[in-house]
């Protein structure tokens, strides 16, 4: 997953409100923990790109990753509104730091 933000809005988020979270893909959010790659800002590069390529490449193993997306999916069928679930966990993922 690649993930840039303008610089100026990155600064806001990350400086003025002071939102810091773990992962920023919804998979890795809702598994807490890395379940797919994440490339951010100033690390999205061809070299980091290439690397995660040949990481998935020579590590790929599907069974796993098949196993971490069906305790992803078991999280979400839990609560019967499915898309307030993913919200609620987003939110309170997020370290909202106030002045």
């Amino acid at each position: 997953v690649l993930a840039a933000l303008s610089p100026f809005t990155y600064f806001v988020a990350k400086n003025l409100y002071r939102i810091k979270l773990r992962y920023i893909a919804l998979p890795n959010i809702i598994a807490q923990k890395r379940v797919v790659t994440e490339l951010v800002q100033s690390h999205i590069s061809a070299d980091n790109i290439a690397l995660a390529i040949k990481y998935w490449i020579s590590e790929y193993q599907p069974e796993q990753l098949y196993v971490q997306y069906q305790e992803i999916l078991s999280k979400l069928r839990v609560e019967p509104d499915v898309f307030q679930a993913v919200a609620d966990h987003v939110v309170t993922s997020a370290c909202l730091v106030e002045k």
